[in-house]
């Protein structure tokens, strides 16, 4: 379940990044500020003290997956609902009558239902040369999630996975929209872009809030 959410923003930074590998996640408690080569480490940005300074972890254990076959640094951090075992239950309940539902014949929708908070963390590993060229590669990643590689490629057959609501936001680094569906703030801050999603809430619009909260907190270190 977490490879579609994640794979869909990758095609986005692939279409417009440079390449590499991304780094191994260090536990160091501190975030640090960007190296002047370079990207910094998502996973030690969104360290544990981070998470628990942000969200209602508890005594969950947090889980950190560093994307190794991203081009970009790439952290998904996710630890489990405190209501998992009863939304596992319920999701059963959902499937049987999903399966029961289609051996009739009957039109019916697969049932989704998170047993774990996401987030994923998705920094550019190019610095570019100038804000202005960071701006113009933000502009061409949103313009292909809001319109999808037909747009960019003219090719009628072209996939139009890509298609989400774009909003831009005002007041979060030089430039930023909110990607409806993923949950997801991408933002421009200086010669820096960087993916921020938050899948915690089962309301998109806390989502959002938490997630233009975080992304306030990561500006100065990712720049």
């Amino acid at each position: 379940m977490h490879s579609l959410r994640i794979a869909l923003p990758l095609i986005v930074v692939l279409l417009f990044g440079c390449g590499g590998s991304s780094s191994d996640a260090p536990q160091d408690e501190t975030a640090k500020p960007a190296a002047e080569s370079g990207a910094p480490d998502p996973c030690e940005l969104l360290n544990d003290t981070v998470l628990r300074a942000h969200f209602e972890v508890g005594d969950a254990a947090i889980s950190r997956r560093p994307g190794r076959h991203s081009p970009h640094p790439l952290c998904m951090i996710s630890w489990p609902k405190p209501d998992a075992e009863a939304r596992q239950a319920e999701f059963m309940k959902k499937m049987s009558e999903y399966t029961t539902a289609k051996a009739r014949g009957e039109e019916a929708a697969m049932p989704k239902l998170r047993m774990e908070n996401e987030i994923n963390l998705t920094i550019m590993k190019q610095r570019f040369d100038s804000p202005e060229q960071a701006a113009s590669a933000f502009d061409m990643g949103m313009d292909i999630l809001q319109n999808g590689l037909k747009s960019q490629q003219g090719d009628e057959n072209a996939s139009k996975i890509l298609r989400h609501d774009v909003e831009p936001v005002t007041g979060l680094g030089d430039k930023a929209a909110w990607v409806a569906g993923l949950n997801q703030i991408s933002v421009q801050n200086d010669r820096r872009v960087f993916h921020l999603g938050i899948n915690v809430y089962d309301d998109p619009e806390t989502n959002r809030a938490k997630a233009m909260e975080i992304a306030k907190s990561l500006l100065e270190h990712i720049r």
